[in-house]
């Protein structure tokens, strides 16, 4: 199979490099950011700029649109809280309630490996040993570790002892070929022939046996686009890191379990992900030039009127970073990937919220769909407009606070708002996923919450690189433990 990324039909919303679809040809915002590209750093200084020049009249503005933004979003984490709490979701359903089907699915397992000599052969041991019916893609992504080596002394040992006639697909890319896991993926979907690719990171595995004829079933029962699983850390106590990391994972997924239960747009998650492999063909792939290559797919997929659902069970178990550089680059690939992606497809975020109409290649909408518009730009507003109106507020309170004309109790309100956002949902996803005493969950939320203040610390600079450096950012693989 072989996916064209070079042409890109006009009715098709995704695009790669500087191909443009028809909608975002008619966008300001797009033109701006993508054929004025060189002209970034000079516009963003003359915004800033403008800005300070009138930051009189706007000061009160920006206050008021943060505090405004963080209501609304308040309001709508308690409605999709209340929702899932009076819903029995798709992704909460027992396996045993799922009819079995008979005829499995086939599935092809995905993996790429960059460097990952530490991790890759007890994840192949692991995924070796699962039922169903499934091929297994192994793309070693240009490593200069013993990764190639590792995956193909596996291989041909497995295929020596083994009697089970799984098949095993090995490609090596070569140190020239274009990097980034995007580009691995792609080159990977080429030699899948499943009616869906599980996509896996090197790290990741199924501690159930029969995890993928669980996932089998409920394709076969609900026929869905897309699949989200949910990811639990490998390594969660290994330490205070690990452990946060974790607790960040368990809050993502009772986010996700909820915008599922409403109907909301849910979002991919890098490993654990589970596409039709005819809907990969249909949306090209993945967008090479992404670095979040999950986050770029989630837009694809939604504004192709694709629908993801998550699903709780079976877990795939992955490692959570344990040191601090690794932690850093994790989060910021991630809030800088998320930004690009909210600024590249911004013009269509507004058109479906404003007039709540498809484009063009939708001929029809459904209630569904219009819970999911509602959805993505109530978390556009969350992970976009919230911290740069929170941004600025604290920059201008600082500067008047150290001038002596600021007022300390509103600087605290800027800075303590958003911990107080998250604080109601930890106490939610803690009861929801741990066993522990009402005070300890209390201790444990104030503190996740605080330590949530980090990312907006980090997009900061994350805001930085994207309005003033043209530098590329690159995809760093974290360190690994081996043998969890």
């Amino acid at each position: 199979m072989k996916i064209n990324q070079k042409r890109i039909e006009k009715k098709n919303i995704v695009y790669f490099g500087q191909e443009k679809s028809e909608e975002f040809r008619s966008s300001m915002v797009s033109f701006i950011f993508f054929n004025l590209s060189k002209y970034k750093s000079i516009l963003s200084s003359i915004f800033i700029l403008v800005y300070f020049l009138v930051w009189f009249y706007v000061r009160k503005i920006i206050i008021v649109l943060y505090v405004f933004s963080i209501i609304i979003f308040f309001v709508y984490l308690f409605f999709l809280i209340k929702k899932l709490k009076s819903n029995n979701n798709i992704s909460s359903l027992k396996q045993n309630e799922i009819k079995r089907n008979d005829i499995p699915c086939d599935f092809s397992i995905l993996i790429c490996a960059h460097n990952e000599e530490d991790v890759i052969e007890n994840t192949l041991r692991k995924i070796t040993e699962l039922e169903g019916n499934f091929e297994i893609v192994i793309v070693d992504d240009r490593s200069e570790d013993k990764t190639g080596k590792i995956v193909d002394d596996f291989v041909f040992t497995y295929k020596k002892e083994s009697h089970s006639g799984k098949k095993i697909k090995i490609l090596h890319r070569a140190p020239g070929s274009k990097p980034g896991k995007s580009a691995s993926l792609n080159d990977g979907i080429k030699l899948c022939v499943g009616d869906y690719v599980i996509m896996l990171d090197a790290d990741s595995y199924f501690a159930e046996k029969d995890a993928l004829l669980k996932i089998s079933n409920f394709i076969s029962e609900f026929k869905p686009d897309a699949i989200q699983l949910r990811k639990v850390s490998s390594n969660p106590n290994y330490n205070l890191i690990s452990y946060l990391s974790y607790l960040e994972l368990c809050l993502d997924s009772f986010m996700q379990k909820s915008r599922n239960a409403f109907g909301g747009a849910v979002e991919l998650r890098g490993t654990g992900m589970i596409i039709k492999r005819d809907v990969l063909k249909e949306v090209h792939g993945f967008d090479e030039e992404s670095i979040t290559d999950d986050l770029e797919m989630s837009s694809r997929l939604f504004f192709n009127g694709k629908k993801i659902v998550f699903l709780e069970e079976p877990f795939v178990y992955e490692q959570t970073v344990f040191d601090i550089l690794s932690w850093w680059r994790q989060r910021f690939r991630w809030l800088e990937g998320s930004l690009r992606r909210y600024i590249k497809y911004s013009a269509l975020i507004l058109r479906r919220a404003i007039l709540n109409r498809p484009s063009n290649f939708l001929k029809e909408i459904s209630f569904e769909s219009t819970k999911s518009n509602i959805d993505f730009f109530l978390f556009f507003i969350s992970e976009f407009l919230i911290p740069f109106f929170a941004i600025l507020s604290i920059f201008e309170e600082l500067g008047l606070l150290i001038f002596g004309k600021g007022d300390i109790l509103v600087f605290l309100v800027i800075i303590l708002s958003y911990p107080a956002l998250i604080f109601p949902v930890s106490m939610y996803f803690l009861k929801d996923y741990f066993n522990m005493s009402f005070i300890r969950r209390i201790l444990l939320s104030l503190f996740f919450s605080c330590y949530m203040l980090t990312w907006m610390f980090i997009m900061f600079f994350v805001f930085k690189r994207v309005l003033f450096d043209n530098k590329p950012s690159i995809w760093v693989s974290p360190k690994r433990l081996g043998g969890v």
